[in-house]
C-alpha cells in the first residue's frame, strides 16, 4: 500500500511541470509581439521556417501512414538523389507534435509555431528538471527556466526553429546526473531513450552536449572512486554505450552516407564564415537596458552571445562569490583550490586584455604584438579546466556538476571561435592568433557536419545558468526575503525580450490559386521543378505552399545541395532555360515545370535581362496559369541522340525496374542490323538488334547494381554498325520514344 503516495507525488510532479510549461509557453509568446499576430496565419520571414516546416510536413505525412520508429530519409524533394532528409535535420519527435496538430486542424502555420512554442517552453521545463535533481529549490528553479527561455540566445534569432531545440541539453545533463548518482538499468535505459530523442531532434545540440557530459563524467568518478569497484556501474555503462552505438548506427546511418559516398561535409571556409568572436559574448546591444553603454566592435552572426542582463548580473555575483570565499580560505586544505582559482583569473584576465586591446587601440605597434600570446593563453586555460576536474574536494553532485559543465563551457567557447581567434577592427576582420582548438578541426571528421559555430556559445550559457542558480539556491535558504526580487527578475527578462524584433510575414493560402490546384492533382508519378531556384526568400514560399503536396521535387533547401540541382541553379541564375531543360529531360518520371510569375518578372528586372517566355513553347506545354502561377508540362520528344540517359530514384527504381520503349533504326544508318546495349549505372546489362521499323523493347533492370546515391543512371547506347559503313559518319543513327519504367508483371497488383 505504499504506492498511493509514490502516484501522488508522481501526479503532483507532473502537474507543477505542465504549469511551468505553460507559463513559460505564454510568457515566450507575451514576448514576441509579431509571432502572437501571426500564430495561426503566418510565418517569419526567414526561409529556413518554411524549409523545416516542410521537413516536419513530410514526416507528419510518413507517420500517418504508420511510420513511426524511423524516417522515411528518402523525402521527395531533391529528386532523383537519395536520403535528402539527412541533408538537414531529422526533427523526428518535433515531428510528432506537428503531426498532432496538423491532423485535425489541417493548418500549417499552427502546426509550425505550435512546435516551435511547444519545445521552446520545453528547454525551461528541463532546465528546471535538471536543478530539481540537484536539489535546488523550487523557486530558484523556476527562474532558471525562465532565463534559459528568454534569453538572447534564443530571443534575438527565435526565427530559425532550431534554436529552440535546446532542450536537448539540459535534458541529456539530467539523465546523467541520474545515471552517475546511482547507476542502475532504468537510468541506463532512460540515458539511452533520452539520448534517443535527442539525436533525431537535433544532432548539432547533442553534438554540443557530449563534450560537458564526459567531462561530468570524469568529474564525478573523481570524487567517487567507489563507483570503479561496483560491478553494476560497468554493467550499466555497457548498456549505455550499447545502446547509443545502437541509436547512431540506425539514424546516423544516412549522414554517414552522405559524407562518405556522396562527399558533403563543411571545409575550413566554412568554419571561418561561422565562427564567433570573443566580443560577441560581451555585446550588449541586444540589451535595451544598457543599449548605448558598450557597443563592442563586432561583425555579424546568426545569434547574439551575451547572455543576458539579468544573466551576466547573477554570473558576476558568482564569481564575485566565489573570488570572497577563496580569499577567505587559509587552511592547507583549501590552498590548492585557491591557487586553482587564483590562475584561471590571471589568465582570463590576460585573454580578454589582449583581445580588447586589439580591438580598440590596436594602432599601437605593442598591441598588435601581443596577440600571438593568445595561443598560449589559451590552451593554458583549457589545460587548467580540464585538471581540475581531477581534485579532491567534491563531496555534493552540485559541485561535481559545476566543475564539469566549467570545463565543458570553456572547450565549447574554444570551439565557436573556430580555428582562428579573430576581433573586428575599423571594418576590418583581423585574424590575430591560432586557436587552441584549431588541430580539432583538421583532424577531426565529424567536424565536417558542423557549421554554426556559434551556437556552441550555448553551453556557456547553461554553465552560467546552472552555476549562478546553485548561488541564488544558498543565498535564498540563507535569507528567503530574496525570493521576492525574483519577479522583477523576470520581469527584466520580458522586457529584455520584447525587443528583439524579427519580421513576420502573411502568407496568401494558395491553395485557392487555380494553378497551384492543378499541381496539387498531378499524376502521382510526375516531377515538379519549381522557378526560381534563388534567391531562397523566394524560392522557399513555393515550397511552403506546397506542404501537403508529396509530389517529387527537383527543388529543396538545407545546408548541402545535391550536385544535379546545383547545376540546374547555375543556369537559372542566368535565364538558360534550354539547358536547364536538356537536363530535365533526363529525368524519369514525367517533368513539369511550376513557374512564379510575379518572382520572375522581379529578378528578370534586377537581372536586366528578361524570363525567355517565348522560348518555353518549344519544349513546355501550357497546362494552367494564373496571376500568380503557371504550370507546364514537359513535351515528348523522339531521342535521336547516341547516348540517351535517363535519371531515376533508386527507390523508385526497384519498384519499377521494367524498361520499357520503342526504337527502330534512323534515316541515315551506318549499316544494317545495327544493334545498342543498357547500361545501369555504368554497367553494361543487355544487348539489342534494332530495325527499320517502330520495335518495342522490354529490359527488365538488375537491382544488383541500383543503389547510387545522385540517382541510378539508365542509359541507352547505340553500337558501332558490325562492319561500319565506309564513309558513313552519321552519329544518330537511330530513333527512340516512349521511355518508360514499369512495374514487373509479377509484383503488379489488379
Amino acid at each position: 500500500m505504499t504506492y498511493a503516495p509514490v502516484k501522488r507525488e508522481f501526479f503532483t510532479g507532473l502537474l507543477e511541470k505542465l504549469g511551468l510549461w505553460t507559463v513559460l509557453a505564454a510568457t515566450v509568446l507575451y514576448s514576441i509581439p509579431p509571432w502572437r499576430s501571426y500564430f495561426f496565419d503566418g510565418l517569419g520571414k526567414h526561409w529556413d521556417t518554411k524549409v523545416m516546416g516542410y521537413w516536419m510536413a513530410w514526416n507528419a505525412h510518413n507517420i500517418f501512414k504508420g511510420n513511426i520508429l524511423i524516417p522515411r530519409f528518402d523525402a521527395n524533394f531533391f529528386y532523383p538523389h537519395l536520403r535528402t532528409l539527412a541533408f538537414g535535420e531529422m526533427l523526428w519527435p518535433e515531428s510528432f507534435v506537428y503531426a498532432a496538430l496538423w491532423g485535425p486542424t489541417h493548418n500549417l502555420f499552427l502546426a509550425f509555431n505550435g512546435t516551435m512554442l511547444f519545445f521552446w517552453a520545453l528547454a525551461g521545463v528541463c532546465m528546471y528538471m535538471l536543478l530539481r535533481e540537484l536539489q535546488v529549490c523550487r523557486t530558484v528553479s523556476w527562474l532558471a527556466g525562465f532565463i534559459f527561455c528568454l534569453t538572447p540566445f534564443m530571443m534575438a534569432f527565435y526565427i530559425e526553429f532550431n534554436m529552440t531545440l535546446v532542450f536537448v541539453i539540459p535534458l541529456m545533463l539530467l539523465l546523467t546526473v541520474r545515471w552517475l548518482r546511482k547507476p542502475g538499468f532504468g537510468r541506463a535505459l532512460g540515458f539511452c531513450t533520452g539520448f534517443l530523442v535527442s539525436l533525431t531532434s537535433c544532432i548539432y545540440y547533442t553534438f554540443m552536449v557530449a563534450f560537458p557530459l564526459a567531462f561530468v563524467a570524469v568529474a564525478h568518478l573523481a570524487a567517487n572512486r567507489a563507483l570503479l569497484r561496483q560491478k553494476k556501474f560497468y554493467l550499466t555503462a555497457a548498456l549505455i554505450v550499447a545502446g547509443v552505438l545502437a541509436v547512431s548506427a540506425v539514424y546516423l546511418r544516412p549522414y554517414v552516407q552522405l559524407r562518405i559516398e556522396g562527399g558533403y561535409s563543411r571545409n575550413m571556409q566554412d568554419f571561418m564564415i561561422s565562427h564567433a568572436q570573443p566580443l560577441m559574448y560581451l555585446d550588449t546591444r541586444s540589451s535595451a537596458l544598457i543599449w548605448h553603454l558598450f557597443t563592442p566592435p563586432r561583425r555579424w552572426s546568426e545569434t547574439y552571445l551575451f547572455p543576458g542582463s539579468v544573466l551576466a548580473l547573477l554570473s558576476m555575483l558568482y564569481f564575485g562569490r566565489g573570488t570572497i570565499c577563496f580569499m577567505r580560505r587559509r587552511t592547507w586544505q583549501h590552498a590548492l583550490p585557491a591557487v586553482v582559482g587564483v590562475t584561471k583569473f590571471v589568465l582570463w584576465s590576460g585573454f580578454w586584455a589582449i583581445i580588447l586591446a586589439n580591438a580598440y587601440f590596436r594602432q599601437f605597434l605593442w598591441v598588435s604584438r601581443s596577440a600571438p600570446l593568445l595561443y598560449p593563453l589559451s590552451l593554458a586555460l583549457l589545460i587548467t579546466y580540464l585538471g581540475t576536474l581531477l581534485l579532491p574536494g567534491r563531496d555534493t553532485p552540485q559541485k561535481i556538476l559545476a566543475a564539469g559543465l566549467a570545463a565543458g563551457a570553456v572547450m565549447c567557447f574554444f570551439i565557436s571561435l573556430g580555428p582562428v581567434i579573430t576581433v573586428g577592427y575599423d571594418g576590418h576582420l583581423i585574424k590575430l592568433a591560432r586557436a587552441p582548438l584549431a588541430r580539432l578541426f583538421e583532424s577531426t571528421p565529424v567536424f565536417g557536419v558542423v557549421r554554426g559555430l556559434t551556437r556552441f556559445a550555448v553551453i556557456v550559457l547553461v554553465y552560467l545558468i546552472v552555476s549562478s542558480s546553485l548561488m541564488l539556491d544558498r543565498a535564498v535558504r540563507a535569507q528567503k526575503r530574496l525570493i521576492w526580487l525574483f519577479p522583477i527578475l523576470i520581469a527584466t527578462l520580458v522586457f529584455e525580450g520584447v525587443h528583439m524584433k524579427y519580421r513576420y510575414e502573411h502568407y496568401a493560402d494558395l491553395y485557392n490559386s487555380t494553378t497551384m490546384q492543378q499541381a496539387r492533382s498531378l499524376p502521382d508519378d510526375s516531377v515538379l521543378f519549381q522557378i526560381p531556384t534563388t534567391p531562397k526568400f523566394i524560392s522557399t514560399n513555393i515550397v511552403m505552399n506546397t506542404i501537403g503536396d508529396f509530389h517529387y521535387l527537383v527543388n529543396g533547401m538545407s545546408g548541402f545541395l545535391p550536385r544535379q540541382f546545383t547545376e540546374l541553379n547555375g543556369l537559372l541564375r542566368s535565364w538558360k532555360i534550354g539547358a536547364a531543360t536538356r537536363r530535365l529531360r533526363r529525368i524519369w518520371p514525367q517533368t513539369y515545370l511550376l513557374i512564379d510569375r510575379p518572382a520572375t518578372a522581379w529578378l528578370a528586372s534586377g537581372w536586366r535581362k528578361p524570363f525567355p517566355w517565348k522560348q518555353l513553347p518549344h519544349d513546355w506545354r501550357l497546362v494552367h496559369q494564373d496571376r500568380q502561377y503557371a504550370l507546364y508540362r514537359l513535351r515528348p520528344k523522339t531521342a535521336v541522340a547516341t547516348r540517351i540517359v535517363r535519371w531515376i530514384r533508386s527507390d523508385v527504381l526497384q519498384k519499377k525496374r521494367l524498361l520499357t520503349f520503342s526504337a527502330r533504326q534512323g534515316d541515315l544508318r551506318e549499316g544494317p542490323g545495327r544493334g545498342f546495349r543498357v547500361l545501369l549505372n555504368g554497367h553494361a546489362i543487355s544487348r539489342r538488334r534494332l530495325t527499320d521499323s517502330w520495335q518495342p523493347y522490354r529490359i527488365l533492370l538488375p537491382t544488383v547494381y541500383m543503389g547510387n546515391l545522385e540517382g541510378d543512371q539508365v542509359t541507352l547506347e547505340l553500337l558501332p554498325a558490325d562492319p561500319p559503313a565506309a564513309g558513313n559518319c552519321s552519329q544518330h543513327g537511330w530513333e527512340v520514344r516512349r521511355i518508360n519504367f514499369e512495374a514487373p508483371a509479377a509484383s503488379r497488383t489488379p
